[in-house]
């Protein structure tokens, strides 16, 4: 059975979640990407906003959801700074807020596209590492009707998933991209996850 999982990297204790998902339409960028070099500064710079915060707040707490609350308040805290520690506490609240959701019976598509897309916004209006190209394919991707779209991987450049609930608009979907340009476009299919091969 394909299963959603929950990595908690504090612990690195993984939970997974049985709910049927809706599609996901995977666009492909033409435009190579320098992971680790973006990676490595959104990583320090995540940091240093994270330290900055702590020393001049003692009980700050960055796994506390509540945090959401404090980033309009940091005037001590370097402006290039500010949208680091805002993704940071952002973007952790959406991830709690969408484990709440998946440990829900029934799972809400909505619920989850729309946290979804927030944490679109964060990496590209906060990090600024979206492109021309992917917001392009994101735009075209909602003009088509998807409910959720963002990109993934570490930015720059790489590739977009959205979501669908129906499989006319996904096909949609997928057609637009293309029209566009893009590498690659498709439905992702569920799989059998790792399998062994004897000779």
């Amino acid at each position: 059975m394909v299963k959603t999982i929950f990595l908690d990297t504090k612990s690195n204790k993984i939970e997974s979640f049985d709910h049927n998902l809706c599609d996901m339409i995977i666009g492909v960028s033409n435009k190579p990407k320098d992971t680790q070099g973006l990676l490595r500064k959104l990583k320090e710079n995540s940091l240093k906003s994270i330290e900055t915060v702590k020393d001049r707040l003692t009980d700050f707490n960055l796994y506390d959801e509540e945090n959401i609350r404090i980033i309009s308040h940091l005037d001590f805290l370097e402006d290039y700074l500010k949208p680091y520690f805002k993704a940071a506490v952002g973007n952790y609240k959406i991830t709690m807020d969408a484990k709440k959701e998946f440990l829900n019976s029934n799972l809400n598509i909505n619920k989850i596209s729309e946290l979804m897309n927030s944490h679109h916004n964060y990496l590209k209006d906060d990090l600024k590492i979206t492109t021309p190209e992917i917001d392009k394919m994101i735009d075209v991707s909602f003009e088509n009707g998807a409910v959720g779209s963002k990109i993934v991987g570490s930015g720059g450049g790489g590739s977009i998933v959205s979501l669908s609930t129906n499989s006319n608009t996904s096909n949609k979907i997928v057609s637009e991209l293309k029209s566009i340009g893009v590498k690659d476009a498709f439905i992702a299919r569920k799989g059998n996850g790792p399998t062994i091969y004897y000779e």
